[in-house]
């Protein structure tokens, strides 16, 4: 995936996760639906993110740095001209590389009707367009875009090897690697050539440096996150733009968003002093250091009068983690207070800007000492760490790891949220020198909440929530009892073989989904009552975490009904795709039963319940309780007829002996198809016993009923 792709993946996360849309079903692809989404307001997304799928976007695809060769003597494209020096002109983003990379097209009517002519006649007469000759950088052609297979103007930016190269779509900003074999010479028609190209390459004013050879780099960590709110301040926007000058063939803009906003103003942290870039460190080595001093509630002035001092300073004697010194941050060269994280080596050492927060590696020898001014150590360190509510786990030794994907992106929309925003906070505690906090943003909504998701692993774990229940439409059915605690507590599957078809194949789809993790893979802090994969005598089934003991966990496989304790260390994350599979289980209550002493604790009744579980047994719904408990009466065959089970437990010990053995009797002979003829005649004899004791119960029970009535009848 490139770089823009996955700023839109990012976005497209942003626009959906966890949210109530509203979908149009607009056809179907094999077992796909096709869809349109609005979101919460109203837009659809599909037009947001119209770069995979429509002709007037095209995404972003990595290309290497062009080759040098001669441009071939064929004709040359002009550039659309977005006005004179100073004036403000309406246009729209197409393609967002960079901030001194950005492509926007005329807005104009008309323009956009000559583009639109063009490309019907591209389309045309594309298929009997002879091939292009030769491919060199500068090359005007015709090209296919991947994506939708339309054909498009485009310019070679680069020959990558004898078959293939980037080439750029002229009239869009967005390039992609194609083969040469594919190009088509722009031929047979004058429009091709006469229309200039479409899109036009500005840079942000303030980000001129960026255009200077060298200047073009890696982007750090929050670089990369400001790019990705750049991204979704911009593209596919109408936006106004103020030509303020130009660097070669580069538009230098300063850009009015939706809300009037400038741009160039929100994102200062590459071209003013008062917002420092993090990038990555090691961690801290650990060494003896002075206690610095707390750092008159006024400022030290500008950074401009501080750098000039600091030049005096004298150089750092040493270099120790904790220790209050002056660091030169790498992008603008100024001055700035700092406190040494971590020596990272004889020479080097990581140091933290601590009226701002971020950190950066830098030369111990650069660093200065910060005496000859009380201020400096006097005004205390502006930056003050706060752990989100919620997330203060993450506070604990040993809880810092790798990101995983889901986190990255959630960080990425974290940093959309808060970064360079004035935003209301709550204190609600200390964590050491951290402070937890709730954060509001300009929204007024609770950022925590937003991502509580991640509250205690920092991962988007699926809850039992999020979780399907179907519940039968008839009301007697074949059920096989899976789980059973007591006769008021147990779980039946129905006797359905697309339903145990379903569960087979989740098992193998979990099988699957587990073999891409890596082989070291291991859950280290699972979510209680979060969902994963688990598995039992070696089958992967869903199971949701009721109990956390230390590193044991005590789960539930949610499609069978029973529970394990087991180190969360062998539980796997479950994919959300799997969550599409109903939960059939259905949790029983008998009904018309009751324990003769507490807690089902009689003697005998260990051998009724191993009788039943894993038994096809006829279930018939009575009714449903409080938390979608189900009372039923379960039926076993009777010769002709059906015996309740429910009627044949007596209330009293001195009859349970005798439904045991009856119904011990009946489940035998169904299982070995035994009718009774073929055994001696003691056998039969105590048969015959057997069934009077069970006509002398079955009357008791008969008179018990009608006394009860009778007795709600009086009063």
């Amino acid at each position: 995936m490139s770089e823009s792709e996955t700023a839109d993946l990012f976005r497209l996360k942003a626009e959906l996760l966890e949210k109530t849309v509203r979908i149009q079903v607009v056809g179907k692809v094999g077992e796909t639906n096709v869809v349109d989404i609005e979101n919460e307001q109203q837009q659809s997304i599909s037009k947001k993110f119209k770069c995979q799928n429509h002709p007037d976007s095209k995404p972003s695809s990595s290309a290497k740095s062009p080759t040098p060769t001669s441009s071939p003597a064929s004709r040359r494209l002009p550039t659309e001209s977005l006005g004179d020096v100073n004036s403000f002109t309406e246009v729209g983003v197409t393609q967002v590389d960079c901030f001194s990379s950005i492509y926007v097209t005329n807005t104009d009517s008309t323009q956009q009707a000559k583009l639109l002519e063009v490309m019907l006649a591209l389309n045309e007469m594309a298929e009997s367009l002879p091939k292009l000759s030769e491919a060199r950088q500068g090359t005007v052609c015709a090209a296919r875009f991947s994506v939708d297979q339309n054909w498009y103007r485009a310019r070679i930016v680069s020959v990558v090897s004898p078959t293939r190269c980037v080439v750029q779509f002229v009239d869009y900003g967005n390039s992609e690697q194609t083969l040469t074999s594919e190009l088509k010479a722009l031929t047979g028609d004058e429009r091709f050539l006469e229309l200039p190209a479409q899109a036009v390459k500005c840079c942000l004013v303030g980000f001129e440096s960026l255009l200077s050879p060298g200047g073009s780099r890696e982007l750090s960590e929050s670089e990369m996150a400001d790019l990705v709110r750049l991204k979704a301040e911009l593209l596919e926007k109408t936006v106004r733009i103020q030509v303020v000058g130009k660097v070669g063939e580069t538009n230098v803009v300063d850009i009015e968003n939706e809300q009037q906003q400038s741009i160039s103003k929100m994102f200062t942290c590459l071209s003013q002093p008062d917002s420092k870039p993090s990038s990555s460190v090691k961690s801290p080595t650990t060494s003896s250091s002075p206690a610095p001093q707390r750092l008159p509630t006024e400022r030290l002035g500008d950074v401009n009068s501080f750098t000039e001092m600091a030049e005096s300073l004298p150089k750092l004697s040493e270099a120790r983690q904790g220790t209050v010194c002056a660091a030169r941050f790498s992008v603008d060269q100024n001055w700035y207070r700092a406190r040494i994280v971590s020596v990272v080596s004889p020479t080097s050492c990581e140091v933290q800007f601590v009226d701002y927060g971020n950190s950066e590696q830098t030369l111990t020898s650069e660093l200065k000492a910060l005496t000859g001014d009380e201020r400096f150590l006097e005004l205390p360190a502006q930056a003050v760490k706060c752990c989100l509510v919620g997330f203060e786990s993450l506070l604990s030794p040993g809880s810092s790891r790798e990101l995983s994907e889901s986190e990255k992106a959630d960080l990425v929309r974290l940093k959309a949220e808060l970064l360079e925003k004035t935003v209301r906070m709550k204190l609600v505690g200390k964590v050491g020198e951290t402070n937890v906090v709730d954060i509001e943003n300009e929204q007024q909504q609770s950022i925590s909440e937003m991502f509580k998701k991640s509250a205690t692993t920092g991962t988007d774990v699926p809850m039992l929530g999020d979780l399907v229940h179907e519940k039968p439409s008839e009301s007697e059915f074949d059920v096989i009892i899976l789980q059973l605690t007591s006769l008021d507590d147990f779980y039946c599957q129905r006797c359905n073989e697309e339903e145990m078809s379903d569960l087979t194949l989740l098992g193998e789809l979990l099988e699957s989904d587990i073999s891409r993790l890596p082989a070291d893979f291991t859950t280290t802090s699972p979510v209680l009552g979060g969902l994963y994969a688990s598995k039992f005598q070696g089958v992967w089934y869903r199971c949701v975490v009721e109990k956390i003991i230390g590193s044991q966990v005590l789960i539930k496989y949610i499609d069978f009904g029973n529970s394990e304790e087991k180190p969360a260390s062998d539980l796997r994350p479950l994919n959300r795709k799997r969550l599409t599979l109903p939960v059939r289980i259905l949790k029983c209550k008998l009904h018309g039963v009751m324990p003769v002493l507490p807690g089902w604790a009689h003697p005998d009744m260990p051998v009724y319940l191993t009788m039943l579980q894993e038994k096809k047994l006829r279930l018939k719904v009575q009714s449903e309780e409080e938390g979608g408990v189900l009372l039923v009466s379960l039926l076993v065959a009777d010769g002709q007829d059906m015996l309740d089970i429910g009627l044949s437990v007596v209330l009293t010990a001195e009859y349970t002996t005798a439904a045991l053995t009856y119904l011990t009797c009946q489940m035998m002979e169904e299982e070995t198809g035994d009718d009774g003829g073929g055994g001696d005649d003691d056998e039969e004899e105590d048969e015959m016993e057997l069934a009077k004791k069970i006509e002398q119960l079955q009357k008791m029970l008969e008179e018990t009923k009608l006394k009860k009535k009778a007795k709600v009848a009086k009063k």
